[in-house]
């Protein structure tokens, strides 16, 4: 926070937005020397926090345990603020945090953790706007919690607190606008997020969406690309694939104008241009840099009330009407919980926002609303598999390795060995070295390690003496009753049983993640 400081300084804005995400990394424990810390541990949690430097050790035996016992990392947690400068509304990004973590969190702790970065924040000089991440159902509670949004956590007030921003609303608008009037800071999901995830829920063979007389329909897409050329409305078969759940570029197309129009020639085609004018309104209201900020609000609340009115229709309807559709529940005919609380959210955030700053309660700055998203996560982490090399065939990374991709460390600090291979290839320490003195060493306890008589260990970093200025980046211990010294990163190849890897492609990558 000292660096956002600096940061805050040198291009003067007030105001931020915060994202995160978190992307599936290689399992691989390494040596950082110049931290003197044990990186691809899963890294505890204090309120949310992970603990810093945690894994440092002196001791082998006690690397060797949480080897056995304690998690890998299995993702990485990327935190991003997004400057919001009027005078230049797409400003870079700037890295907060990157750590190591496991799966195993909940929805206070991103709540909890969310709370102290906008403390911090504030501490130097930077008032956390809104909070952006994608729609994972921890992270989408923890917004409703932030923000008391049908939701509500006993044990913090947030609404209490004096730095909160009071939203003087119109009487009137209390019928439809359901979000309190005091907030300390805002959160929106990640609109690209919330177009796929609408998008794949359209491509669903589970799901049959029922909108009036017709069902929202991938057969009437179909229909549309084999009996129009083209040119007519820009689709591939390959945009309603639905493998592809990622795929933002085909909720551009397929939201498209030309499209819409086209389709009107399609018989039965009404739910599904209904359906699309949703997708499209989202990305107007969010996505598209050049949208005007009235625009904004009506195309925001116009999904809004779209899908008001459509769970409203489908709750009255009687039963027998949807015999024929062969849904267990009425909720397989609508939209899924998580995307329907997205867009409410996003909707509320956004319109509050705009009437704070009418009201001077926010700079003009914080109208820039396509930069409420977690895309500048996204964006390290593309940019981080770039940059393995032009000979490197590793397009994933370790989490040591996104930190020295990410921040510039000084060469004489690092000890680590080659990133891309598990073999230890760096030399052997002079063994020359003066010896490290160390009266206090029990050498009767020293762990015990079998090298079944062998005595060179060429191309490893074993040797008989250290000098003082390295004590703390080895291990010393007994290899056959003899007294050795055992660099730490050595000590981690040791101890690695398999060679961890992960897919190229995203969606397989994600499926390994969430194992």
């Amino acid at each position: 926070y000292n660096v956002l400081h600096d940061h805050q300084k040198s291009y003067g804005y007030q105001i931020a937005v915060c994202s995160e995400d978190a992307t599936a990394v290689i399992k691989k424990v390494t040596y950082n020397a110049a931290t003197n810390t044990f990186t691809g541990f899963s890294l505890p949690l204090e309120r949310g926090i992970p603990v810093a430097r945690y894994f440092q050790t002196d001791s082998f035996d006690e690397l060797k345990n949480w080897f056995e016992n304690k998690d890998k990392t299995d993702y990485l947690n990327v935190h991003m603020v997004q400057p919001l400068i009027a005078s230049s509304p797409y400003s870079s990004p700037f890295l907060l945090a990157a750590y190591g973590i496991s799966n195993n969190f909940k929805a206070i702790d991103v709540l909890n953790r969310w709370i102290w970065m906008f403390e911090k924040s504030k501490q130097s000089n930077v008032r956390i706007v809104a909070f952006s991440t994608d729609c994972d159902p921890r992270y989408l509670l923890a917004m409703r919690l932030a923000t008391s949004f049908f939701a509500k956590f006993v044990n913090i007030s947030l609404c209490d607190r004096k730095d909160v921003l009071e939203i003087d609303l119109p009487k009137d608008w209390s019928a439809w606008f359901f979000m309190q009037t005091r907030q300390v800071f805002f959160c929106f999901q990640d609109p690209i997020h919330l177009c796929t995830k609408l998008r794949n829920r359209m491509l669903s063979k589970k799901a049959t969406m029922l909108i009036g007389n017709e069902v929202v329909s991938i057969e009437v897409l179909m229909k549309l690309i084999e009996t129009k050329s083209k040119p007519v409305h820009g689709l591939v078969k390959t945009d309603i694939e639905p493998k592809d759940r990622q795929n933002f570029k085909a909720c551009i197309k397929l939201s498209n104008d030309d499209v819409l129009a086209a389709l009107e020639d399609i018989d039965g085609s009404q739910a599904t241009r209904v359906y699309l004018r949703l997708l499209r309104s989202v990305v107007l209201a969010y996505v598209e840099h050049n949208t005007s900020i009235i625009d904004r609000i009506y195309h925001s609340w116009f999904s809004v009330f779209l899908c008001r009115i459509w769970q409203t229709w489908l709750q009255i309807i009687d039963e027998k009407d949807i015999l024929g559709y062969r849904v267990e529940t009425k909720k397989n005919l609508f939209i899924t919980g998580p995307a329907l609380f997205s867009i409410e959210l996003n909707a509320h955030s956004l319109l509050a926002v705009c009437l704070l700053v009418c009201q001077h309660k926010l700079l003009d700055s914080a109208l820039s609303i396509s930069n409420y998203s977690s895309q500048p996560c996204e964006a390290t982490f593309r940019l981080t598999r770039s940059m393995s090399g032009a000979f490197s065939s590793v397009v994933n990374f370790t989490t040591d390795q996104f930190l020295k991709r990410a921040v510039t460390y000084d060469e004489g600090e690092i000890y680590s060995s080659n990133d891309e291979s598990d073999e230890e290839v760096a030399t052997n320490v002079n063994s020359s070295s003066k010896p490290e003195e160390d009266s206090s060493e029990d050498e009767n306890d020293l762990p015990c390690i079998s090298s079944s008589g062998k005595h060179q260990f060429n191309g490893m970093r074993v040797t008989d003496t250290i000098s003082s200025s390295l004590t703390n980046s080895y291990f010393c211990v007994e290899i056959d009753n003899k007294k050795k010294y055992i660099h730490k990163q050595t000590a981690c190849w040791l101890l690695t049983d398999n060679k961890a890897n992960l897919s190229a492609d995203r969606l397989k990558r994600v499926q390994q993640g969430s194992r």
